[in-house]
């Protein structure tokens, strides 16, 4: 189903409690939206346009990180700047699940921590590698990182610690990764075809599947667990159950120009196609 709305570019979609929010640039107005109702949440002050998206669980603030590389937290109610973010050319953004904290990875190799409240730096670590793609564990102690090495890693936040490698390791960049909801199961994908499965608590890949004739995208799980959803270049989205080798084809118009989000009652998700948001049902 496509969503028709006024002229500009949507760019990116996050789940916010009950909802899907997408966000839209238009002559320099960024204006955040419900991507089923269309109602527009909020209009924010300008930024150069945004990329990927995060949102707090209440609705109280967004975050996004900006075509001129800077990433920015938003006031939700009074629609001003709350915060730019400190470092430069940000890659990617993640939050905890309740909304305390968000995690931004940089160009120079670098994580760092942010209390949502006070907008004041709570960690920063070094990695290895360019993070492509982060997700929080479930418990919000730990940050799996999709690394340009090829590697997946997981970082516990508590100080000191250092990054575990999961098993196997690819030529090309890991490009997205996702955690279950239980926290027990990681997918992630390289630029490359495939879709990878590892057990969280040991790190072993337990499986690789194929199916996409083109790069993946994006790869996520619904908020219930019963599935992980794939994006690709190839035009499609694919469904997956975490104990089957075969999935479910999604046709799509083009190419996803958007990260996954799924609705928050597992039966569909929300993706940007051709600039406008597009929802896709299981």
């Amino acid at each position: 189903m496509l969503i028709p709305e006024p002229d500009g570019q949507y760019a990116g979609v996050a789940s916010v409690g009950d909802r899907v929010w997408t966000t839209h640039h238009h002559h320099g107005v960024l204006t955040v939206r419900d991507a089923l109702s269309r109602e527009v949440v909020r209009e924010l002050e300008p930024a150069a346009p945004p990329h990927d998206i995060v949102a707090a669980p209440d609705g109280s603030w967004l975050a996004a990180r900006c075509g001129d590389g800077v990433a920015r937290i938003w006031d939700l109610p009074s629609g001003r700047l709350r915060q730019a973010l400190e470092g430069q050319h940000h890659r990617c953004l993640t939050r905890a699940q309740d909304g305390s904290w968000i995690a931004a990875a940089t160009g120079d190799r670098t994580v760092r921590l942010w209390d949502t409240e006070y907008g004041m730096p709570r960690a920063e670590f070094s990695v290895v590698s360019p993070v492509n793609h982060m997700t929080a564990t479930p418990d919000g102690t730990s940050l799996v990182l999709a690394c340009a090495d090829g590697r997946v890693r997981v970082r516990n936040l508590r100080a000191g610690a250092r990054s575990r490698p999961l098993e196997g390791t690819t030529v090309m960049q890991m490009w997205s990764v996702s955690a279950s909801p239980d926290g027990s199961l990681y997918t992630g994908a390289a630029i490359a075809r495939d879709v990878q499965l590892w057990d969280a608590a040991t790190g072993r890949r337990l499986r690789v599947l194929w199916g996409h004739s083109d790069h993946v995208r994006d790869v996520a799980f619904s908020p219930d667990g019963r599935w992980f959803a794939s994006s690709s270049y190839d035009a499609t989205v694919r469904i997956w159950h975490p104990d089957a080798q075969d999935s479910a084809v999604r046709p799509l118009s083009e190419a996803p120009d958007s990260r996954l989000c799924w609705l928050p009652d597992s039966t569909g998700l929300c993706v940007i196609v051709a600039g406008r948001p597009v929802t896709v049902a299981v």
